[in-house]
């Protein structure tokens, strides 16, 4: 029994100083590490494990979010069941927003209207844009200030408008309450909630000049209330084109700082904790419909620009101005779907998306295109 026992032990210990050292249990070890690193620098370790988060289990939506499904009403919806609550309706008009503060008790927006002309006066059309707010349950809904909005076209207004002239194109409501964020004809304003004058924002450089654009987010508060962030047109100089960029600037004025990205990006907003931003980046018109505008896809960057990924692109869909939930773990989107057997037909839709990515959840659905484009997420 021990003479087998010792034979046995010599030839194993033989064998495995005769195997190669790639299958010994060092080496072994050694392959596998190797592997793990070439798959994560290739991008295919995190494709695996972005669709594992995929497949587990979705986390809870709470809240409610606040949406413009038709040109003169402010709906509140559960992301949960879906369920609508009708918090303000216009007789007339159009409302551009809303912003609403992160605990939702704060709602404000413009709302655009055309004057009846009296009888006598001359045929000038005149829109005013009266800003509003009220409370989270759709109560004390006032106007706090009315601009009359110069139409696009005219050189001058006559009779001369009583009230200060404003283009007023967006809207935004500091966490606290106090200050709204207004985008006017490439300029950013502020003006305290309680009504006031408004004050322009002063930029150094001269080389950058806030984005207008009516379908896309305007400029955002960043948690905290001492800076803003917005989408910029730069000129690259190098180059000899102009590129859409992310950036901040402080409330008070002064240098912009410039978010570095790899591509277009635009309509960028904040998480409530600061850490990370959600945009849209640049798409490309689809070939069965070449004038409706380019699915924009959905993605999310770290603060500072360094890490940034993915989280939803559809080749007939067009997505626009993403907003975080309270808690950071979903986010919400305005999308515009494009009826393929009906060349340029849209239909226009709420959606939501998993931090970690996922299939996107309908929330709600829009009468047209235009309307439900700035959805607010709020407790």
């Amino acid at each position: 029994m021990l003479r087998d026992r010792e034979k046995r032990e010599t030839t194993s210990s033989h064998l495995h100083s005769r195997l190669p050292w790639k299958y010994s249990l060092p080496g072994l070890c050694l392959i596998t590490a190797g592997l793990l690193l070439l798959l994560s620098q290739g991008g295919l370790y995190r494709q695996l494990a972005f669709s594992q988060a995929s497949e587990r289990e979705a986390p809870p939506m709470e809240g409610r979010i606040l949406t413009t499904p038709q040109p003169r009403q402010i709906v509140a919806v559960s992301p949960k069941d879906g369920t609508e609550r009708v918090l303000f309706k216009a007789e007339d008009g159009l409302i551009i927003g809303p912003a609403a503060t992160p605990d939702g008790r704060r709602i404000a927006f413009i709302l655009q209207r055309s004057p009846q002309r009296q009888e006598g006066a001359p045929r000038v059309r005149i829109l005013r844009d009266e800003v509003w707010v009220m409370r989270g349950d759709g109560t004390g809904a006032r106007p706090i200030r009315a601009f009359v909005r110069k139409r696009r076209g005219h050189k001058r207004i006559y009779p001369p408008p009583p009230q200060p002239y404003a283009n007023l194109e967006s809207i935004d409501i500091s966490n606290d309450g106090s200050q709204l964020l207004f985008l006017r004809d490439g300029e950013i304003l502020t003006m305290d909630a309680a009504g006031g004058p408004l004050r322009e924002i002063q930029f150094s450089g001269g080389v950058v000049t806030p984005y207008t654009g009516k379908d896309e987010t305007g400029p955002q508060f960043a948690p905290g209330g001492r800076r803003i962030i917005a989408h910029f047109v730069v000129t690259n100089a190098d180059l000899n084109r102009e590129e859409e960029r992310i950036g901040t600037v402080p409330v008070e004025g002064g240098t912009i700082k410039l978010i570095r990205t790899r591509f277009h990006a635009w309509a960028p907003s904040y998480s409530d904790d600061g850490r990370w931003i959600t945009f849209v980046a640049e798409g490309t018109p689809p070939k069965e419909c070449p004038n409706c505008e380019g699915p924009g896809t959905i993605w999310v960057m770290s603060s500072d620009g360094r890490e940034a990924r993915e989280l939803a692109s559809r080749p007939d869909m067009g997505f626009h101005n993403p907003d975080f939930a309270p808690n950071g773990k979903w986010i919400v989107f305005h999308a515009n779907r494009y009826e393929i057997q009906r060349i340029g037909k849209e239909t226009s839709a709420t959606y939501a998306v998993s931090f970690e990515g996922g299939p996107l959840k309908r929330i709600a659905s829009a009468v047209a295109a235009f309307y439900g484009g700035n959805p607010e997420w709020v407790r």
